[in-house]
């Protein structure tokens, strides 16, 4: 199932990404975050800060046990007295005593409305949360004139700041953030999350900007890094900063792809043994992708299990981190294919299915916005890679009526990508071989299956002659010393049946002509 490729560094991983996700160019790294992921739209909100003592609070509720639901409700009921009871304690050790009161009660406001936000990841429908985040925000304005205490408004605008980021005042939210640093000394318990913020506004500023290559972008994105780098000097104890560098560099134009993106996967790994790694939901995200693309799919699948037990609690209690429904689609996603990779049908159905739910989630919402036409056709093909494998998911479990109505919808949609983008014909193409045996094993319409295969020949043979014209362009390069990997990464893209015969071949000729 899994194809390991004879190249250096990244374009083995990337290659083994196209596999599971039809979308992906192995020679382009743009796709990089969409397999999350970019994690370029989707993170405007996602943004990595930290917590305060509620960074590790780790969950006592089994969200798995759906038998267990009445009892959940009792435990439920008594953590969020206990929170409550841990966020009066934060408030009294942070805040003098005639301001406890507003602050205490714009901090239940944020705690709200997260809990509504993550109710709504199924709708898109955010109104309710962002009217609890303006009530806040009115609340801590006011509580700003009475207080004398430099650290006092520090903290206050540091509050400000991260309401106002929600709303989407982005400069607004930078000015309050620069406020909350010029009046916390460095050594304060609390600049740790100031500065976290302050780097999420900038990787958040690089993320909105349409072109992203331009000398204003990334310069951007690199004063986003050194701030994330900064995170990582206050507290090299916490993930935040790690993963933060991390995404950065996978955004990044300019990256050396075989040393940067192992550079990711030791960021990764870095984040992961901090306190909390294994439990912080922004990690087990980050990190889970890094592992897929390593080929350690047990490891990835683990630390999505985690993520999916810990998330609800995480991002409920968080002041500044936010699931996004493409988050959870991509998170979904992955679990799928880590599932479909052992085996295990019946889990990867679901995800794939809980995958789908979100990308139509998305897609309605971007063609009722108008987003760029580019956007679009990443949620389209994001969600037509759901569909194929839970399409291939089906037809292993031998449920094939269900096998074809997935590749189905995946034919009817792919003109619209590969026109998009002509490079994604090659991975497309594999969903007429798929749809041909299940027709034929199901017996449904063996005319069908016929054509379906012929495509699919076609298709291959065409592919073939294309590489077998490159035979002698090997065969030169090997006598000049060119590298194997190098004229892999010349031809695009590696195919195991065509490529492996195609090498064998040239190394056969090459060893007659001496």
């Amino acid at each position: 199932m899994i194809t390991n490729i004879s190249r250096p560094g990244v374009l083995k991983y990337l290659s083994r990404i196209s596999q599971h996700r039809i979308s992906f160019s192995p020679i382009s790294y743009n796709y990089i975050s969409n397999f999350n992921s970019v994690f370029e739209d989707q993170r405007n909100y996602s943004k990595i800060s930290t917590l305060s003592d509620r960074y590790n609070f780790n969950s006592k509720i089994n969200y798995n046990n759906n038998n267990n639901s009445n009892s959940n409700s009792k435990v439920s009921k008594t953590i969020d007295k206990e929170k409550n009871i841990v966020n009066n304690l934060n408030a009294l050790k942070l805040f003098s005593f005639n301001l406890q009161g507003i602050i205490q009660k714009a901090d239940d406001l944020v705690l709200e409305a997260n809990k509504q936000y993550l109710e709504n990841t199924n709708s898109m429908d955010t109104e309710q949360s962002l009217e609890l985040i303006r009530r806040a925000l009115k609340l801590y304005i006011e509580s700003l004139p009475m207080s004398k205490n430099k650290e006092e408004k520090g903290l206050i605008y540091y509050r400000i700041s991260s309401c106002r980021f929600r709303l989407g005042l982005l400069s607004k939210a930078q000015e309050d953030i620069m406020h909350a640093l010029s009046l916390l000394p460095l050594n304060h318990s609390e600049s740790y999350k100031v500065v976290s913020l302050m780097a999420t506004y900038l990787e958040t500023e690089f993320d909105m900007m349409e072109n992203k290559t331009t000398d204003i972008a990334k310069d951007t994105l690199k004063r986003a890094k050194e701030a994330w780098n900064k995170v990582i000097e206050f507290n090299s104890d916490k993930p935040d900063g790690y993963i933060g560098v991390g995404r950065c560099m996978t955004k990044s134009d300019d990256m050396n792809v075989e040393m940067d993106i192992l550079r990711c996967f030791r960021f990764s790994d870095k984040a992961l043994m901090c306190t909390g790694g294994k439990t912080h939901p922004p990690t087990l995200l980050f990190s889970s992708e890094m592992l897929l693309m390593q080929e350690k799919d047990n490891l990835s699948l683990l630390l999505l299990n985690n993520f999916f037990k810990n998330f609800k609690e995480f991002y409920t209690h968080s002041y500044i981190y936010q699931i996004t429904t493409k988050d959870l689609a991509d998170a979904y996603f992955r679990r799928g294919v880590c599932n479909y990779n052992f085996e295990n049908f019946n889990e990867a159905i679901q995800d794939f299915s809980d995958s789908i739910k979100k990308f139509q989630i998305l897609l309605d919402s971007s063609n009722s916005s108008k987003k760029s036409k580019e956007q679009v056709i990443l949620y389209k093909n994001d969600l037509i890679s759901s569909y194929y494998f839970r399409g291939k998911s089906y037809k292993f479990k031998g449920q094939y009526l269900k096998a074809i109505e997935d590749f189905n919808f995946v034919i009817q949609e792919k003109d619209q990508i590969e026109k998009f983008d002509e490079s994604l014909k090659e991975s497309l193409i594999q969903v007429y071989s798929e749809r041909a045996e299940s027709l034929r094993i199901s017996g449904v319409n063996n005319k069908q299956a016929l054509d379906d295969q012929r495509i699919f020949d076609k298709h291959r043979q065409e592919e073939k002659l294309k590489k077998e014209e490159s035979v002698q362009m090997y065969i030169q390069g090997k006598r000049e010393k060119l590298k194997k990997e190098q004229y892999l990464e010349k031809i695009g893209y590696y195919d195991e049946d065509i490529d492996d015969e195609v090498f064998e071949r040239a190394d056969y000729e090459d060893s007659q002509d001496k």
